[in-house]
C-alpha cells in the first residue's frame, strides 16, 4: 500500500507514529516506506532518501516506483535519469504497472539510457495490459506515427480506443483523429466529432482545436463558424499548439470576426469566459 493520502498526509503526526512502529515492530520495508514518504511531506529530503531506499532495497516495489519518479523529475531529489531508470526497472521487472509506463518513457526518450524504440514498446506494452490508460496511449501513438516500426494505424485505433475509454483526452482526440482521417478505421466525422467533444470538454487544448477545425472546415456537418470560434477561443493562447496551428487558428478567428462583427464575437469572448468558470479553469 501506498499508505495515505498524499494530500491528506499530516506529515509530523506519520513521523511520530511510524517512529514508534518501527521501534515496536523493527524497520520493516512498508515502516520504512511510510516513513519516508513523511519525511519527504516534511521537506526533510535527506531522511526521505535514507528510509525510502532502505525500503526499496529489500524490494518494497512502492519505495522503488517512488524513487524512479522522485529522481526522474526532480523536484524534491536532485535529479538523477541513471538513478530513476535503475529504480524504475526494479519496480518495474515486478510488474508494477506505472514504473513500466514510466520506463517506456525514459527509453522512448533517451533519458538516462540510449533511445531504444523496442524497449519503449516492450514497457508500455506490458503496462498498457494491465490497463494503464497513459500507457495505452503512450503505444497507440507509437503505432499511429511509426516511432522506430512501421506504422499501424489498426493497432493504434485499438489501443488509443481503450484508453480514450477510460476518459484520456488525449487519446479521445488521438482517437477523433484517426476517424476523421480514416486511417485504422472507416473514415467518420460524426464519430470523430464525439470523441474530440469528449476530449475538448475536459479542456484539452488539441481536441478544442480539433472540433473548431471540424465546424470551421464544415467536414461531415454544417460549417458553424459560431462554434468553430467558441473552441478556438478555448485553444488559443497556449504554447504547447505549437506556432503552425496557433497561427491557423488566429488566421480563422481574424475571418470569423470580419464575418461576424464585433458584437458577434464579443458575445463568443462572454461565453468562452462563462465556459471556464463553469468548469473551473
Amino acid at each position: 500500500s501506498t499508505g495515505i493520502d498524499w494530500d491528506e498526509l499530516d506529515a509530523q503526526r506519520a513521523i511520530k507514529a511510524c517512529e514508534r512502529a518501527v521501534q515496536e515492530f523493527g524497520p520493516n520495508a512498508r515502516l520504512q516506506y511510510q516513513l519516508g514518504r513523511a519525511f519527504l511531506k516534511a521537506d526533510k529530503v535527506t531522511l526521505a532518501s535514507k528510509f525510502m531506499t532502505e525500503a526499496a532495497e529489500k524490494g518494497y516495489v512502492a519505495s522503488q516506483f517512488a524513487l524512479g519518479f522522485e529522481y526522474l523529475n526532480g523536484d524534491d531529489f536532485p535529479k538523477d535519469y541513471s538513478k530513476a531508470l535503475k529504480w524504475y526497472r526494479k519496480a518495474a521487472e515486478q510488474e508494477y504497472a506505472w514504473a513500466q509506463n514510466d520506463l517506456g518513457w525514459m527509453y522512448l526518450n533517451g533519458f538516462g539510457v540510449e533511445i531504444d524504440y523496442a524497449e519503449a514498446v516492450k514497457w508500455y506494452r506490458k503496462a498498457a495490459e494491465q490497463g494503464i490508460a497513459n500507457a495505452q496511449y503512450n503505444l497507440g501513438a507509437m503505432y499511429h506515427y511509426g516511432d522506430g516500426m512501421a506504422k499501424d494505424y489498426a493497432e493504434a485505433v485499438k489501443w488509443y480506443r481503450l484508453s480514450a475509454e477510460q476518459g484520456l483526452s488525449d487519446a479521445q482526440n488521438s482517437l477523433g483523429d484517426l476517424y476523421e482521417t480514416g486511417n485504422g478505421v472507416s473514415q467518420d466525422y460524426g464519430a470523430a466529432k464525439s470523441w474530440y467533444s469528449k476530449s475538448a470538454e475536459q479542456n484539452n487544448k488539441f481536441g478544442q482545436l480539433s472540433l473548431g477545425f471540424l465546424y470551421q472546415k464544415g467536414l461531415g456537418l454544417p460549417s458553424d463558424i459560431h462554434k468553430a470560434s467558441f473552441w478556438l477561443l478555448l485553444a488559443s493562447g497556449v504554447d504547447e499548439l505549437g506556432v503552425g496551428y496557433q497561427m491557423q487558428l488566429e488566421g480563422y478567428l481574424r475571418e470569423n470576426k470580419r464575418k461576424l462583427g464585433a458584437a458577434e464575437m464579443s458575445a463568443i469572448y462572454d461565453n468562452v469566459a462563462a465556459w471556464k468558470m463553469e468548469h473551473g479553469y
